[in-house]
This record gives structure tokens, C-alpha cells and sequence, in this order.
């Protein structure tokens, strides 16, 4: 088997979910399976999506633990060789998959996703800033610090014997970015890479999903949220061109995704968000201990933030989610 496609669903519309199971059909030329693992949908919902198994498709049932302990689940469940992470409202290109690539024995091939209009209309994001081909795990590492490359598991192919080998985990206490922390660990096993620069994945974007996790457990997507610029400080920039370059880019990067969290805490309603904020202001100096230099957009958020000038805040928060619209 070369290729396992896990798709974790908790509700699922089946439409949707047909959708993404017929992008996943188009590839040829690959021995694949796809892993459905249903999260402690209804059952309604675990009833249609039974009527999906096929000779390559297999349902899982299981009781809800949130998509982390379903990927986690799926893995153990694969067979192929390279394992692929799919969102079960999304697509893939798969005219893109080249089935001479898995033969070459990189530990993960990295494409470009689109984010989808509901008009259909299709904005490319590379995901990382070169013109593909080899290339270094540093460089990649560094890019993940940078510009927040890698820090989604699609539109990638991960080698599962790596992940097994290292016990590399998606961290199921976590609702906030624990795909990033899951493609940190996999890095600093210093894979070897390939990059194919063609759009393999297709995200429709939801501004429902982040807010949603606000209103969830507002305190753990903070925590969650500090804990990966705890562990981005950690790594060594030592071999890095610019290492004080790098920490700038941290702090600069915590600085503005505290400064969204307050401007989707300030849009949405939450019986507590005034204590969230609070908290926030009195830590947003937390990343410049270490003496680093902010940008002059860096320092009007911490501003901002700091004095508790909620109102220019929403008042951008606005401004922001207009932009967002658009794009969608």
C-alpha cells in the first residue's frame, strides 16, 4: 500500500463528504486507501457514512475525542506507506499526485493548497518560498518561523514509518495549534524533503472554525497558542544566517496572533472575555525578555494591547473582517 488518506468527520453533511471522497478517487496510477474515522457523529450521520465503504474505503467508528485523537487514530489504522491528512470539507487535486515521486523514499512531499471561493474561484498558497525540488529540513525550519509555513498536515505526504519510529503524535488536550506542534516534531527528526510546487490541496475557509474554538475553551487556545512560541523559542538558530533575526520573528508572530485572538474575542460573545483580555495584556511582554528589537507594527499592537484600547482594537477587528470576506 503507498498511500493512506485519513479524513476525520464529526457530523459530516454526506454531501460534503462525497465531495471530498470523489476528489480522492480521481488519483490513478497509486495504490491508496482512504480511512474515514467517524468521531461519535449521530447516528444518522454514522449510518450514511457506512454506505461509503467500498474496497478501498474503510469507516472507522469511534467515541468523540476532537480530530487529534482521530488522526491519531487513523494512523494506527493505516497501511500505506506515506500517510496523508485530508479535512473532510475539503479536496484534492489529485492529478497532481505523480506516483513516481513515493519511489524516490523522501520522508515528506510537500504542494501548495488553494483556498476555495464559494463561487469557485481558487487562491493558490505556496507553501513554501522556493521553486521546488530537494530541500533542506532547516530551511524549512526556518520558513516555520518566518512565514508560519508547515504549520497545517495537508497537502503534504508524511512517511509513516517516521512518524512510528519517533512516536510523533497529534496532541489530543490541544484545540489550538497542535498541527503545528505535530509538524514541529516531524522536522527536528530532519527529514529529507521534496518539494513539488503544484496545488494538491483544496481548504475551504471557514471564519466559524477559529471563532468557535474561542467560544469552546477560550483559555486553552491561548494556552495552546503560547505553548507553540514556547517551543518555536526553543529551537536552535544558532546555525540559523541571523539568529536574532529569527527571535524577532517569534516575538513579532506571538504579537500578532494575541492581537487576533483579542479582535475575535471582542466580536463574538463570551461570558468571561473581558478576564481573556485582561490576561493577554498583562502577558503580552512575555516573548521580549530575551531583548529583541519589535517592528513598528509590532509595537502599535503591543501598544494597543497593553493600555487596553479595546475599542480601537474592535474598531480594526472590523476593518479585518471585512478583508476576510473578500477573500472568501
Amino acid at each position: 500500500m503507498e498511500l493512506s488518506i485519513i479524513i476525520p468527520v464529526y457530523n459530516t453533511p454526506i454531501n460534503i463528504l462525497e465531495r471530498c471522497i470523489e476528489s480522492i478517487k480521481k488519483i490513478e496510477k497509486i495504490n491508496y486507501e482512504i480511512i474515514i474515522v467517524n468521531d461519535g457523529s449521530t447516528k444518522e450521520k454514522s449510518e450514511q457514512y457506512q454506505k461509503l465503504i467500498d474496497s478501498n474505503i474503510f469507516v472507522y467508528d469511534k467515541n468523540n475525542g476532537g480530530v487529534s485523537s482521530a488522526r491519531n487514530y487513523g494512523i494506527d489504522k493505516s497501511k500505506g506507506k506515506y500517510i496523508m491528512f485530508v479535512d473532510s470539507d475539503d479536496i484534492i487535486f489529485s492529478e497532481v499526485l505523480d506516483s513516481k515521486i513515493l519511489l524516490d523514499s523522501y520522508d515528506i512531499i510537500f504542494y501548495n493548497e488553494t483556498i476555495v471561493k464559494d463561487n469557485g474561484k481558487k487562491i493558490i498558497q505556496k507553501e513554501l518560498r522556493c521553486g521546488g525540488g530537494k530541500i533542506d529540513a532547516q530551511k524549512i525550519l526556518e520558513e516555520f518561523i518566518l512565514f508560519s509555513a508547515f504549520h497545517s498536515p495537508c497537502s503534504k505526504l508524511f512517511r509513516k514509518s517516521l512518524i512510528k519510529s519517533n512516536n510523533i503524535m497529534f496532541d489530543e488536550n490541544m484545540i489550538q495549534a497542535e498541527d503545528a506542534i505535530f509538524n514541529l516534531r516531524f522536522l527536528q527528526t530532519n527529514p529529507s524533503c521534496y518539494y513539488v510546487n503544484s496545488t494538491l490541496y483544496g481548504y475551504y475557509y471557514s471564519l466559524d472554525n477559529s471563532q468557535g474554538r474561542l467560544k469552546k475553551d477560550a483559555k486553552k487556545r491561548i494556552s495552546n497558542a503560547e505553548y507553540l512560541f514556547e517551543e518555536m523559542i526553543k529551537i536552535n538558530t544558532k546555525n540559523f544566517n541571523n539568529s536574532q533575526h529569527f527571535l524577532e520573528q517569534i516575538n513579532y508572530r506571538y504579537v500578532k496572533c494575541m492581537f487576533t485572538i483579542c479582535t475575535e474575542l471582542l466580536t463574538i460573545n463570551l461570558k468571561d472575555k473581558q478576564k481573556f483580555l485582561e490576561y493577554i495584556s498583562a502577558n503580552i511582554d512575555r516573548y521580549c525578555k530575551i531583548g529583541i528589537e519589535c517592528s513598528k507594527s509590532t509595537s502599535i499592537k503591543k501598544f494597543l494591547i497593553k493600555k487596553k484600547l479595546w475599542i480601537i482594537i474592535k474598531i480594526l477587528s472590523k476593518i479585518r473582517e471585512m478583508k476576510i470576506k473578500i477573500i472568501k
